[in-house]
């Protein structure tokens, strides 16, 4: 599959991650090597299906999770994700792909494949894993897949938290992968100015990466990165994250307030999210 399918009417892209399985149920205390612990899972996952995905331009799911509840409901673009889900984030380790799972089973799943990365150009690892795009992107052409690749740049333990190294950070981590792939989600670079300079160094479409613990910010980032060159956005577990304190006396899940969010508030983000993108 290819970037168009992923597309609004409007022509911009509204993508929600329903990626991110073993992370999410961790999240929520959920234990899904057992029996109970994937059943309440899955309910949870097809509330997001349910109630969310049917608003966005395409969706993103993985093989594990995700993917098995899609399948009959899906109407939208997909994508699919490439590299192992891990319990843990490891910024300076190279992403692993799914066992038993690859470009050929994405493209027999009409799918756009995507990669999450976690780099900087100082890091160690960056040599193999800007090997490890490159060949990825080499591969997809060769089988007629469009990349998908969300950049996360990170900080280094001895580098300076300050807006402008990360600026700087980010866009040099761009220059070096930004031939590596046919869509880019990266973070949002912090300002109006920094954004168009970001757009000015592509000569390919990218979208903004949504992950602010604040709502409300987000909201105002995607206005700008959209003002300064941004064709869309990709949205996950932002957009829920009250879901996680949502218990009972007991400290298990309260699963009907959980379902009562998803169904009005993150349901009503989401809408929102588009509208914006789609005005």
């Amino acid at each position: 599959m290819h970037l168009p399918a992923l597309k609004s009417n409007q022509g911009t892209f509204s993508i929600l991650e329903l990626d991110q399985g073993y992370q999410l149920a961790t999240s929520l205390g959920l234990d899904v090597d057992i029996q109970g612990g994937i059943d309440q899972f899955n309910l949870i996952l097809q509330d997001f299906i349910t109630h969310l995905a049917p608003h966005p331009s395409a969706v993103v799911a993985e093989p594990t999770f995700s993917l098995p509840l899609l399948l009959d409901d899906i109407e939208k673009g997909l994508v699919l994700r490439l590299d192992q889900i891990k319990r843990e984030i490891l910024p300076a380790s190279t992403p692993q792909l799914a066992s038993n799972w690859g470009l050929n089973e994405i493209v027999n799943n009409y799918a756009v494949a995507k990669l999450e990365l976690w780099y900087h150009p100082a890091e160690e690892a960056a040599l193999n894993k800007k090997k490890l795009v490159s060949e990825l992107f080499e591969y997809c052409q060769h089988v007629g897949v469009d990349l998908l690749l969300k950049l996360n740049v990170y900080t280094l333990p001895d580098e300076s938290k300050e807006k402008v190294v990360f600026q700087e950070t980010q866009l040099q981590a761009v220059q070096e992968l930004r031939d590596s792939c046919h869509l880019l989600s990266v973070q949002y670079p912090g300002d109006a100015l920094t954004t168009a300079t970001l757009t000015a160094e592509l000569d390919h479409p990218w979208i903004v990466s949504l992950i602010d613990q604040d709502y409300e910010k987000n909201k105002q980032q995607l206005r700008t990165a959209l003002e300064n060159g941004a064709v869309g956005f990709m949205v996950g577990s932002i957009l829920w994250p009250e879901i996680l304190s949502m218990r009972q006396e007991d400290e298990s899940l309260d699963l009907s307030a959980i379902q009562s969010f998803i169904e009005t508030t993150a349901r009503d983000r989401m809408i929102e999210l588009v509208r914006i993108t789609n005005e």
